[in-house]
């Protein structure tokens, strides 16, 4: 009997590749409390996976309650809602993208050439490669746009239907179901701000790894159809890129794609009204795409991701030299100097293999000296608090400081006492 998607996402060898993946994206999050429960899990990540794989044979797993966070768009009034799912959530949720990616059936609906976003094997160093190829068969024009507030415009039950009409395993189609399925846990404190989350038929989670391959289904039909002719149309979930050889073509094809969006009732931004969203022009100017600045012959980080990263390594520093003056609160809070600049490492490290297809090395090291200076200014503050245990004869504060455990901060249970 071949096995059934239910009992290929109970594998341990699913759940095991799916923490992998989990762990990868998790420890280099710029969230530090994502940081905090990936470090916590991992701590005793087999017992807890064993744990997760017995409860799915048991057809008793259930997912947990997620966070829903109202994250403020940079320069807007309007919020982004953001689901933050507990760590178990995310493994299972993986698990079953793993297996939907690989379910032959449902290929023909998400796997589509010029789409690059949220496919297996597929990332936006193929989406941008497919940019400059396109560029230099001939394209001599661009539209870039994104489309309006995706995630909240999917619509669960058509999704359902397609994959449902792809498997007869009422356990796995049961299982999905759930895994898409929001209820904040943080419902009375949102209080009218609820309504902006996808907890009715209408709209999928943003920051779940199944909402990129619902989206993907959604749009099968823009895609085949945005690519015929002499027009080619990239798509990296709801961000898009029509290349065409004539401004009257790029045009042409954005109205296209405008009626097949609004079949879906969704809308891309149009570049002569959101500059900051929409852009359009010759392909010989530099434009970007993808947290990237394209030109002839270079490809790079864009401004706006630079600077992301160094407000997020900025905030950490802060956060560590605010915890100085009290020790224990630094050790409870993870932000020793050992953990802050690990921390920091994996964000370097994360940032930098996101951009490894980048050209340009000279970018690379001018920010790199960048956050050299402030690690230096960083050590000072540490030097500076150093000295002050120092001065009271606080030697135990020191090594608090740098997070090397010391003895007297253990548990003690002694059997006996005197």
């Amino acid at each position: 009997m071949p096995t059934s998607l239910y009992d290929k996402v109970r594998k341990s060898r699913s759940l095991c590749n799916a923490w992998r993946i989990v762990h990868g994206n998790g420890i280099t999050s710029k969230s530090d409390a994502t940081r905090k429960q990936i470090k916590e899990f991992d701590q005793d990540s087999s017992r807890h996976l064993n744990r997760i794989g017995r409860q799915l044979r048991g057809r008793k797993f259930q997912f947990l309650p997620s966070e829903g966070i109202l994250q403020q768009k940079p320069g807007k009034s309007s919020k982004r809602p953001i689901v933050k799912s507990p760590i178990e959530n995310r493994i299972v949720q993986r698990a079953i993208l793993d297996v939907l990616q690989s379910h032959a059936p449902l290929s023909p609906y998400f796997n589509v050439q010029t789409s690059l976003g949220g496919i297996k094997d597929r990332g936006v160093s193929d989406a941008l490669r497919a940019v400059y190829d396109t560029i230099q068969a001939g394209a001599k024009y661009f539209l870039r746009s994104d489309i309006e507030a995706f995630f909240t415009k999917i619509p669960k039950p058509a999704i359902l239907s397609i994959i449902g009409g792809t498997t007869s395993d009422s356990d796995f189609l049961d299982l999905f179901k759930n895994a898409i399925t929001i209820e904040p846990s943080n419902m009375e404190q949102l209080g009218a701000d609820k309504n902006a989350f996808p907890i009715h038929d209408i709209g999928v989670a943003q920051g779940s790894c199944l909402s990129p391959l619902l989206g993907n289904i959604l749009l099968n039909e823009f895609d085949i159809e945005m690519n015929k002719g002499d027009i080619t149309c990239i798509r990296y979930i709801d961000d898009f890129i029509i290349l065409a050889p004539s401004l009257r073509a790029i045009n042409s094809a954005f109205r296209k794609a405008s009626r097949l969006l609004h079949k879906h009732g969704l809308k891309a931004y149009n570049p002569k009204n959101d500059h900051d969203k929409a852009e359009s022009g010759k392909t010989t100017k530099m434009f970007s795409f993808l947290g990237c600045e394209i030109k002839p012959g270079l490809i790079r980080p864009n401004r706006k991701s630079q600077n992301r990263l160094l407000k997020n390594i900025d905030e950490l520093f802060n956060e560590s030299t605010a915890l100085m003056s009290d020790p224990h609160r630094l050790i409870r809070q993870h932000r020793t100097v050992t953990e802050t600049l690990n921390d920091v490492s994996n964000i370097m490290k994360g940032w930098g293999n996101q951009y490894s297809f980048c050209n340009d090395p000279a970018l690379m090291r001018r920010i790199d000296a960048r956050v050299d200076k402030k690690i230096a200014a960083y050590l000072c503050h540490y030097a500076e608090a150093k000295s002050y245990f120092d001065r009271r004869e606080q030697p135990y504060n020191r090594r608090r400081l740098l997070g090397v455990h010391l003895l007297i901060d253990s548990k003690n249970s002694p059997i006996i006492t005197t």
